[in-house]
């Protein structure tokens, strides 16, 4: 990822929101991706940001929670490093949750690109993985959206958005698991907290 990561984080101070903080983990990484990120930090001096360089991979649900304990706001996103946020991704979701106070949690759609930013797909849920048949008009309807979750996984991964008491009620990533998503949609989606 050491290609993408600077832009990733561009992304994010782009968004314009503010007060943001970045947590930045660099799970043992054999690129260069150390090297990209200082760069970035330094160019960066004003952005709030922890970063956290493991020696040994920790692997990716005990390195979301890590960092979702080193957070301080309200809202925790995350984002991998070859992903980008759309400039309005973090203020739209946050006025979801804003005007939903019985939401922990909100997630989007997204725009597949390629390695050059190219857009492959306008739709990851309806385009990218349209096989899975997950629909966003169902999404939109409360009483359909846990079935879309079980019944139809096709979530892109930049696209979450939770309260930070979410995971004090639901729950941290399972560390036993490999991927982190899938079980926290159904969490959330299970108790009906989750909104799209």
């Amino acid at each position: 990822h050491e290609r993408y990561v600077e832009q990733a984080l561009d992304s994010c101070l782009a968004s314009g929101y503010p007060n943001l903080q970045f947590v930045i983990a660099n799970d043992a990484s054999p690129e260069n991706d150390d090297e990209k990120i200082r760069s970035w930090l330094t160019r960066n001096p004003h952005a709030r940001a922890v970063y956290v360089r493991h020696a040994q991979n920790q692997g990716l649900t005990r390195t979301f929670n890590e960092c979702i304990g080193l957070c301080e706001g309200e809202y925790v996103t995350l984002l991998a490093a070859d992903d980008m946020l759309l400039p309005d991704a973090i203020e739209k979701r946050v006025a979801y949750l804003e005007t939903h106070a019985d939401k922990l949690a909100v997630f989007t759609d997204c725009a597949v690109i390629d390695q050059d930013g190219n857009v492959l797909f306008e739709s990851g849920i309806e385009g990218l993985y349209r096989d899975m048949q997950m629909s966003r008009r169902a999404l939109c309807d409360d009483r359909l959206l846990p079935l879309e979750i079980a019944l139809h996984w096709a979530v892109p991964g930049p696209v979450f958005m939770a309260r930070r008491e979410a995971y004090g009620i639901v729950g941290n990533y399972d560390e036993s698991l490999t991927m982190e998503d899938w079980d926290m949609y159904l969490r959330l989606a299970a108790i009906g907290r989750l909104g799209f």
